[in-house]
């Protein structure tokens, strides 16, 4: 599993969807996402991420090439629709070692969002306070997302652990990739990375 270190920013980023004006710049930029284990070749494109934080709030920006736009697509349109049986973006985040219990958010490119905590089943009555918005330009497309700690129920310090996961599903190829590899499935925490705040 992967590891890295997470900065704090002074000024956090507009969630806008753009990633223009170096508002990432100073955040931590992840390694870019790889197949599962399983999988017989490399991803055919090049999806990254970038992770910041400060007292208030974790911050995710995840940019996913797309040969093919015309193709990209969103499941869903209100809030805990079935958004992974398309295009989409996983975050998954705990400071439990284990990987579990965990929050797992997932994010489509028209921006329908799905949220719950997971603690063995998938508590879909939780309904996290958090802020996201995508945007779809030229062969790409852009999602970038706040969660407050107080909606994780975590204090952030400098040294503090997390253990998380950066996923995304790309439906025109069939190809899901991570940060942190999997063998065949996103909801593999004990897979997941870890993230040592700044």
């Amino acid at each position: 599993t992967r590891q890295d270190k997470v900065r704090r920013v002074a000024k956090p980023p507009q969630i806008d969807g753009t990633l223009n004006g170096g508002e990432w710049s100073g955040a931590t930029a992840l390694a870019p996402f790889v197949p599962y284990v399983t999988a017989k070749a490399g991803p055919k494109v090049k999806t990254t991420a970038w992770v910041a934080y400060d007292d208030q709030a974790l911050y995710i920006a995840v940019r996913c090439p797309e040969p093919l736009p015309k193709k990209i697509v969103s499941s869903g349109n209100k809030r805990d629709d079935e958004v992974w049986r398309a295009d989409s973006v996983d975050v998954f985040i705990t400071d439990q070692a284990k990987g579990a219990p965990h929050a797992h958010f997932i994010l489509a490119p028209n921006n329908t969002r799905w949220d719950a905590r997971f603690s063995g089943d998938n508590d879909l009555a939780w309904n996290p306070r958090w802020e996201s918005k995508t945007s779809t330009q030229g062969k790409q497309w852009t999602a970038e997302i706040a969660i407050p700690w107080q909606e994780l129920g975590i204090t952030p310090k400098a040294g503090l652990k997390l253990r998380a996961n950066v996923c995304r599903q790309r439906i025109p190829v069939r190809e899901n990739t991570t940060w942190s590899q999997c063998v065949g499935g996103f909801t593999e925490h004990d897979h997941f990375g870890t993230w040592v705040l700044e």
